[in-house]
């Protein structure tokens, strides 16, 4: 079994609430995008945010879960197919009108 799918599949364990596995796959999605599986971890994240180009699914979790997905996704380069030019977007400063 390959080391993704076996830490997706611990990220998705529907014994936990819904905010301790958002927690769980928060932190499956970091170790897999710093190990360059992008994929992977929007996989791992995929529950919470089942479409790259919609907004995450939060209602239901805890003030921490909640912050905690939100933060992974603003922060990661895993909701584009290039990588660079995701990261480049968020960080690219906003006028204000």
């Amino acid at each position: 079994m390959k080391l993704t799918t076996l830490a997706v599949g611990q990220s998705a364990d529907q014994s936990l609430s819904p905010s301790e596995r958002a927690q769980r796959s928060c932190q499956v999605a970091k170790q897999l995008e710093k190990a360059g599986e992008y994929e992977a971890a929007y996989e791992a994240l995929s529950e919470f945010w089942p479409e790259r180009e919609g907004p995450p699914m939060v209602k239901g979790l805890d003030r921490a879960a909640e912050a905690q997905v939100l933060l992974r996704i603003g922060s990661s380069v895993i909701g584009a197919k290039d990588p660079l030019t995701r990261r480049e977007s968020i960080l690219r400063p906003r006028s204000v009108s």
